[in-house]
């Protein structure tokens, strides 16, 4: 290289005179009128001849072969050289060599250097070169030295290196006592991790830092970033982009107040109304730190994230874009598809489809219109299965235009995958157990575990079942109500079936059967059907509905049309036999059928009766 010849040339100059004698020093031709050396004017040290001219009233000495100067601390090198003794101007040429003490080298074929006003230019057919400790700049033909304030300058491109990075511009000014460079105009950085293009950058060549004084655009392997206003360290590898910075990679854009970037980490860090947006995702939060190397994103307040079939929000969310898995902490909700689920703390991994959330948990099934409050909830999303964990969780349902109440020690909720599979409703099935109890307006119920199925709309009661609608009481071993169009169509009661209804204190109207079916029109009992071994207790009253009496029929079968919370007729099938006891002779506790359950003190009279 150039700069490597000019240094070479240097030394041999530098060790060749200290071991020239000063007598033969003293034998280059000199002239009387020769200035003694004066700290202002350009001081010939040496050189093979001296030859001396005079031109226009100008005199001028002509110096020819190895050539060494000094001005001060300035030292100047060259194969030959003319200086004006009047004007104090020199002009040096060929291996140019300009020293100011050990701060700077210049190197080039020619240069013009005014002693007085200590400004050098210097010109080359390639590049003029700059050595200031370890950083090269390389101008392209000229280059313009200020020795008063240290400042070089070049107008027609240049670029420098330091370390492994090169920094190229149109004009520039390199300030060599703060190791500074400003350039400007069509600035490119090439580094092994990126490149820069922008049209103002200070760079700092000791610490390697550059500053963005204008629009800038970054580029990596496989990122690119806009800003401008901003630095980047490129010894630390850190970076910070302030002033509308966007970044891309891929089909993921991103954007906030400030961008941070740490190379060490592979880590940005975007700051205020930060978002990232990807072909089918959105995430915001007031800080975004995203890892390249984990491809890890954390959102940090109020943080929100959207796909095309989930949203999420929450204090902060952590996800993994690789796994596709998230967690969140602090308040949270995550809408998927159909359903909703809110927690203090959620977890989910896509790999497995298994999530956790926990805290005040809260989960809505926006198609069936049942959600579920509880402590701490498992789900899989890959087989919609959910199941409630610790204490006694709350589910909620709209039916019948009313709101139904109910309470277990678990919750599990799932689909029919294979109806899935095949194309069908895919209705939820809820099951609850254990000391399941329900509230609603007109109808509670009490029992050890319980199904619903969406596919049906069928609730069915297991293990002692107790049901109140109004003063009326059902019980059976298991007990079905049936939904159609999320009213009470029907409540069917399934082995040794029995209806209590409450007349006044201590007299009760009786039904018992093998099997029980009471139907409902627009939410009222309107008429009962029992089957098998039927039996009924029947408090008769007159026009006055004043009681006149208790009728007791046995049959095989019967059909009972129920008015305003009341018998309004029965029919009995098969033999029936019954016998009819006037009022005044009926001992009240000996009117009950075999099984008789009366348990108000069981019946939740309001929701927090369920607990």
């Amino acid at each position: 290289m150039k700069i490597k010849h000019y240094i070479n040339i240097y030394n041999f100059l530098l060790l060749f005179l200290s071991a020239i004698p000063s007598v033969l020093l003293a034998q280059v031709p000199a002239a009387p009128t020769v200035p003694q050396p004066n700290k202002e004017r350009v001081n010939v040290d040496y050189s093979d001849r001296l030859e001396y001219f005079s031109k226009n009233g100008l005199v001028f000495q002509k110096l020819i072969g190895n050539v060494k100067m000094h001005q001060n601390a300035v030292f100047m090198y060259c194969d030959s050289a003319i200086l004006d003794q009047t004007t104090n101007v020199l002009r040096a040429y060929s291996k140019v060599i300009l020293q100011q003490s050990d701060t700077v080298s210049i190197f080039s074929d020619s240069m013009i250097y005014n002693g007085t006003s200590r400004l050098a230019d210097f010109y080359d057919k390639t590049d003029v070169v700059l050595v200031s400790g370890k950083t090269q700049l390389f101008s392209n033909k000229t280059l313009h030295y200020d020795l008063n304030t240290k400042i070089a300058s070049y107008e027609k491109g240049a670029y420098i290196k330091n370390k492994d990075t090169q920094i190229s511009s149109r004009i520039g000014e390199y300030y060599v006592a703060s190791r500074e460079v400003l350039f400007k105009r069509n600035v490119v950085v090439l580094d092994k991790d990126l490149t820069v293009r922008t049209d103002t950058l200070q760079y700092n060549t000791d610490d390697r830092t550059a500053i963005f004084l204008a629009p800038t655009r970054i580029d990596q392997e496989k990122s690119k970033l806009y800003c401008e206003r901003g630095y980047y360290d490129f010894g630390a590898k850190k970076a910070e982009f302030i002033n509308n910075p966007q970044f891309e990679k891929g089909t993921q854009k991103a954007a906030a107040d400030t961008i941070k970037y740490d190379g060490t980490s592979k880590e940005f860090i975007l700051i205020n109304d930060a978002y990232i947006i990807d072909s089918n995702s959105i995430a915001k939060a007031k800080t975004i730190r995203y890892n390249e190397t984990s491809d890890v994103t954390y959102l940090v307040g109020n943080a929100f994230y959207k796909s095309d079939k989930q949203q999420i929000k929450g204090d902060s969310i952590i996800f993994d874009n690789k796994t596709q898995s998230f967690r969140t902490k602090g308040r949270s909700l995550i809408v998927d598809e159909k359903q909703t689920l809110e927690g203090d703390d959620v977890r989910y991994d896509k790999v497995t489809g298994v999530g956790v959330a926990r805290g005040n948990v809260y989960w809505n099934d926006t198609v069936q219109r049942t959600s579920i409050k509880c402590d701490a909830m498992i789900y899989n999303k890959k087989k919609d299965y959910i199941k409630t964990l610790g204490g006694r969780p709350l589910l909620i349902s709209e039916i019948d235009k009313d709101t139904l109440f109910m309470v277990a020690d678990t919750f599990v909720s799932f689909r029919d995958t294979l109806r899935a599979v095949a194309g069908k409703d895919t209705a939820r099935t809820i099951l609850a157990y254990h000391d399941v109890r329900i509230f609603k307006s007109d109808l509670q119920a009490v029992c050890d575990s319980l199904m619903y199925s969406g596919t049906d709309s069928l609730f069915r009661f297991f293990k002692k079942p107790l049901m109140w609608s109004d003063s009326t009481q059902f019980s059976g071993d298991t007990i079905h109500i049936q939904l159609v169009k999320g009213k009470i169509e029907r409540i069917k009661m399934l082995n040794n079936g029995l209806i209590i209804n409450d007349e006044t204190a201590d007299l009760y109207d009786q039904i018992k059967g093998r099997n029980i079916t009471s139907y409902f029109v627009a939410g009222k009992m309107k008429k009962m059907q029992v089957v098998g071994n039927a039996e009924s207790i029947y408090y008769a009253k007159d026009d006055a509905k004043a009681f006149i009496g208790v009728n007791k029929v046995q049959c095989s079968s019967m059909l009972i049309n129920w008015g305003e919370n009341e018998i309004e007729g029965i029919h009995f099938y098969t033999q029936p036999k019954g016998t009819l006891t006037p009022i005044r002779q009926v001992v009240a506790s000996q009117m009950r059928l075999n099984g008789f359950n009366w348990n108000p003190k069981r019946q939740p009279k309001s929701v927090k009766d369920l607990f």
